[in-house]
């Protein structure tokens, strides 16, 4: 039997905006509202969901703050990573190799061509694989992202943030190492 969804978080009249946005954006549970409301900021939430054991949900609030195309650079390395580790050593299988390239030439070179060539690749690998999934990310950022980009720009503090975490060692989190955003 499944569960029902929690629902998402409301945050009160006096949460900042930017933090608001990102807390709806995340599809957080109703139980994140206070520590939202305490959180001058995005980077400040992070930090506090993490102080609070709650890392997959900041994870979600770093996810929701990035733009498109470094949401799919971080999709695409979780994918790489998981496609190599399912693989055990040996090749993977084609199908996923040429989904993970498609992303990565559409993460260089961002057009509606290498867009489109990805969702093909997605599709042929399995929108279930690590890999479909982050080929499918690269389709659904045409028009859509200016939408998604509509909301208050919060990532800077967010990505400010995600080097404090990593020294801290509290999260191992390899964006903010490894992509010039």
């Amino acid at each position: 039997m499944t569960q029902p969804s929690p629902s998402p978080a409301r945050p009160s009249a006096a949460t900042d905006p930017s933090v608001a946005w990102l807390v709806e954006r995340a599809h957080l549970a109703d139980d994140i509202a206070p520590l939202a409301a305490a959180a001058a900021d995005g980077g400040a939430l992070v930090q506090a969901l993490v102080a609070d054991g709650k890392t997959p949900e900041a994870f979600r609030v770093i996810a929701a703050a990035l733009p498109p195309r470094e949401g799919v650079w971080w999709a695409w390395v979780s994918a790489r990573h998981a496609t190599q580790l399912a693989a055990e050593g040996g090749e993977p299988p084609a199908a996923l190799t040429a989904a993970l390239s498609a992303v990565e030439q559409w993460i260089a070179n961002p057009d509606d061509d290498r867009r489109r060539a990805a969702w093909a690749a997605g599709q042929a690998a399995g929108l279930e694989t690590a890999a479909g999934c982050a080929a499918g990310a690269v389709f659904f950022t045409s028009e859509t992202s200016k939408l998604v980009n509509a909301g208050p720009r919060t990532s800077g503090n967010v990505r400010a943030t995600l080097p404090k975490l990593n020294a801290g060692g509290s999260v191992n989190c390899a964006i903010s190492n490894h992509c010039a955003i």
